[in-house]
């Protein structure tokens, strides 16, 4: 087993991160939607204003505030802005039904909802029937404000936040993300500053990164995956980052693939699939920025590897694996050896054991159950105890995911 060295970590809070970019790329941009492009430094005056906001909503170091938003910049500046208090933001997969969207907001003990007007008609009555929801915050143009219903807009406005300094500490929660909950109801993740930081720096150790990069994003922010891939990782190395509101139309990504020199591309499976069988233009091929691929989500076929490979020699394709609970990066394939069908090595401050039932370690090519241990792995699952008990033994994550490695030490999957 190898021994993993104590790790150093240069922020507590992703706050200090956007003050260190400002003071490194004040004017360069990092948050592109659109025509509209946002600079560090008007990052930074949105989250501050944003964060006066909530504060004067009520909001305190604690809290938790759900966000019900697909793709766009104020998921972003509403993410940051709750973090800078302290408070913790709690995303909501938006394709949820109402039921759904309650028993997220009841768990979690919200006390604000970030939303935006296409959700008013879905969201109607809501405050009222979620005890601990005192007020919705809505993007957009939503047709009823009052002193429970405000504006996000608004609340870009303000000034004199200076008194208001980054409350989170490395320990404090960041996020709670809602499983699926394949299995009963959905859990809360809660993920620490620490388990975040600690996957954005070993990620980077993998994958040469910089603030040169450019990153976009069209799978959904409130999916972990996105959020620490796509927005948390480019926001950690100062590299900006393109908003897509929609997948669809795909055409429309590979437009912004070429008209924004988007350097990295990260996806899931489906989208390889197709991208791999999609006519694409000549002229893409030819002046396309793109250094790496990486997937996640679940297994790439054989097939959609080699489609790609032929369609993209230059650029490699990284397959990787991961799960909420380990913030969400175990393991990733390296740029130096690729091994087909491969999830990769585990990231180099983490620990991979393949397991029996009774959690003793089996023999290299025996399928079991694949436990991770690292500062990755989640605080507990928010207000249930019991689940965390049967699923953090000794600091070691039970993945509930079945799977193998071979004797170079690659995992592979072989049920989820």
């Amino acid at each position: 087993m190898k021994e993993i060295q104590e790790v150093k970590y240069p922020y507590n809070n992703f706050y200090e991160v956007i003050e260190k970019n400002v003071q490194e790329l004040g004017k360069k941009p990092i948050i592109f939607e659109d025509d509209i492009k946002i600079t560090h430094k008007q990052l930074k005056n949105q989250v501050d204003s944003f964060s006066k906001y909530l504060e004067v909503a009520g909001i305190e170091k604690g809290d938790n505030v759900a966000i019900l938003m697909t793709n766009s910049k104020e998921f972003i500046i509403a993410f940051l802005a709750i973090g800078k208090l302290g408070a913790v933001p709690v995303p909501i997969n938006t394709f949820l039904k109402r039921h759904e969207i309650e028993y997220i907001l009841e768990n979690s003990q919200s006390k604000l909802l970030i939303t935006q007007d296409k959700f008013e008609k879905d969201l109607k009555g809501i405050l009222e029937q979620i005890p601990s929801l005192e007020k919705i915050i809505w993007s957009g143009n939503p047709k009823n404000l009052d002193s429970h219903n405000l504006s996000f807009e608004e609340g870009l406005t303000l000034t004199d936040y200076e008194h208001i300094k980054p409350k989170a500490s490395l320990e404090d929660t960041a996020v709670i993300i809602y499983t699926s909950g394949t299995t009963g109801k959905p859990k809360g993740v809660m993920l620490s500053y620490k388990n975040i930081f600690s996957n954005l720096i070993n990620i980077t150790k993998i994958v040469p990164l910089s603030h040169k990069d450019r990153f976009i994003v069209y799978l959904p922010m409130f999916h972990t995956f996105t959020l620490t891939a796509t927005v948390l990782l480019p926001l950690y190395l100062g590299a900006p980052i393109v908003v897509i509101k929609s997948i669809f139309p795909f055409s429309n990504i590979l437009k912004q693939v070429l008209l924004k020199r988007i350097t990295i591309f990260m996806g899931v499976p489906e989208v390889y699939n197709a991208l791999s069988k999609a006519k694409l233009p000549w002229y893409f091929m030819w002046f396309n920025r793109l250094r790496a691929f990486v997937s996640g989500g679940a297994p790439l076929s054989e097939a959609t590897l080699e489609r790609m490979k032929k369609k993209f020699p230059k650029v490699p394709l990284l397959e990787g694996y991961g799960l909420s609970e380990a913030s969400p990066v175990v393991s990733i394939n390296r740029l130096e050896k690729q091994k087909n069908l491969s999830v990769g090595l585990p990231l180099p401050d983490y620990q991979v054991k393949i397991v029996n039932d009774e959690l003793i370690e089996l023999p290299t090519g025996e399928i079991g159950e694949i436990i991770v241990k690292g500062d990755n792995v989640m605080k507990g699952y928010y207000k249930n105890p019991e689940a965390t008990e049967q699923t953090v033994i000794n600091g070691w994550l039970l993945t509930g995911d079945l799977g193998y490695v071979d004797e170079d030490g690659y995992i592979y999957i072989v049920d989820r």
